[in-house]
């Protein structure tokens, strides 16, 4: 496993240093402009995660705007087309359906938005196993390039100093 992980960032580094690199703002590693969007939606925790590319706008720019969350991050350079290519030496594509993916069922989606249209992956319990294992390998490579994605997002705090509180410990007080 740890192997596999290492291969995946060391593809989606090298890919993004050799890539033909950004035009400037609203270009895409493509220099098309043309703008991608991939969301991992986890349906148990009711938690979304969201990856855009350049073409939406400067990262520093999106971070500047207040939002309710912090969880868009604006990828910079190649990184989200190395690991849509990832995606689809991975499954993505033999299995994908197209259109939104479903606000609830199963167990998690993801969901790509491209200029050629908007796909996504899902699985239940009675899914194909390679099905299941796509969308697994495709679900650590979004991880790990979120995670490797910096990000210093303005949020809404109307709870003041509870946004740092979980719901688990709301019966103690951390002062």
């Amino acid at each position: 496993m740890f192997r596999a992980l290492s291969f995946l960032l060391v593809t989606l580094l090298a890919t993004a240093c050799t890539s033909p690199g950004s035009g400037g703002p609203g270009t895409n590693s493509a220099g098309d402009g043309s703008p991608k969007r991939v969301m991992l939606t986890d349906y148990r925790s009711d938690l979304t995660l969201v990856l855009l590319d350049e073409a939406h706008g400067k990262a520093s720019d999106f971070y500047s705007e207040k939002r309710a969350n912090a969880n868009t991050k604006v990828c910079e350079g190649g990184d989200l087309e190395a690991m849509l290519d990832y995606f689809a030496d991975h499954g993505f594509e033999l299995y994908a359906q197209r259109g939104f993916a479903p606000l609830r069922g199963s167990v998690g989606a993801i969901e790509v938005e491209t200029p050629e249209g908007v796909r996504f992956l899902t699985f239940d319990a009675d899914s194909d196993r390679n099905l299941i294992k796509a969308f697994q390998q495709c679900r650590v490579a979004f991880v790990q390039l979120y995670d490797l994605t910096i990000q210093a997002q303005t949020v809404t705090n109307p709870g003041g100093r509870a946004i740092f509180k979980s719901p688990a410990a709301s019966g103690h007080r951390n002062d």
